[in-house]
C-alpha cells in the first residue's frame, strides 16, 4: 500500500471513529431525555461527511501569473486532482470549496468540465488561511447539521488516493 493510500485510509478511519462516537453521544442524550433504554438502532447513517477544500491562496512562492491551485499538470489544474479524489471517495457526501476571490467562475467551469458533482458550494476566501477556513465552516453550518463531520484539506495538496 502506498504511503498516500495509508494516509487517506487513516483519515477515513478517524472520520468513522469520530462519527460513531458522536452518534453514541447523541443516542445517549436522546435516551436520557426520553427516559428510554439505549436504542439499538443507530442513526449514524444520517451523519454527513463533508470535505472542506481550501483553494484561496495566491501561491506567491511559485512565482507564476496564476494561483498555484489553477496551474495545469498534465493538462489538468492541480485543484481538480484534489477534488477528483474526494469525488471518488464514497464516504464523502459533499464538498465545499473555499476559492480565491475572483476565481470562483473559473473553478465552477472546471468543476463542470471534470464532472465533479459533489461540490455543493464555492465560498470566496478570506485574507488568511484561517479566515478562509472560518468562511468555509460558516457556509457548511448554513447547509448541514451540527452533528455532521467536516474534513479540512488544502486543495493544492493533490497527492491523494481515492482508495
Amino acid at each position: 500500500m502506498k504511503k498516500s493510500d495509508e494516509v487517506v485510509k487513516s483519515v477515513i478511519d478517524k472520520i468513522d471513529s469520530a462519527r460513531m462516537a458522536k452518534q453514541k453521544e447523541i443516542e445517549k442524550e436522546e435516551n436520557q431525555k426520553n427516559g428510554e433504554k439505549e436504542k439499538k438502532v443507530s442513526k449514524a447513517k444520517d451523519v454527513k461527511k463533508i470535505a472542506l477544500i481550501t483553494a484561496a491562496g495566491v501561491g506567491s512562492r511559485v512565482g507564476q501569473d496564476i494561483p498555484k491551485q489553477f496551474l495545469n499538470v498534465y493538462d489538468k489544474p492541480i485543484i481538480m486532482y484534489t477534488l477528483d479524489c474526494f469525488q471518488k471517495q464514497p464516504e464523502i457526501d459533499a464538498i465545499v470549496v473555499v476559492c480565491l476571490k475572483g476565481w470562483e467562475n473559473v473553478l465552477e467551469a472546471y468543476i463542470k468540465q471534470f464532472n465533479i458533482d459533489k461540490v455543493v458550494d464555492i465560498v470566496p476566501g478570506g485574507e488568511t488561511g484561517f479566515e478562509s477556513i472560518i468562511r468555509g465552516t460558516n457556509a457548511i453550518k448554513k447547509r448541514f447539521k451540527d452533528d455532521d463531520i467536516v474534513v479540512v484539506h488544502d486543495g493544492t495538496r493533490a497527492r491523494l488516493s481515492s482508495d
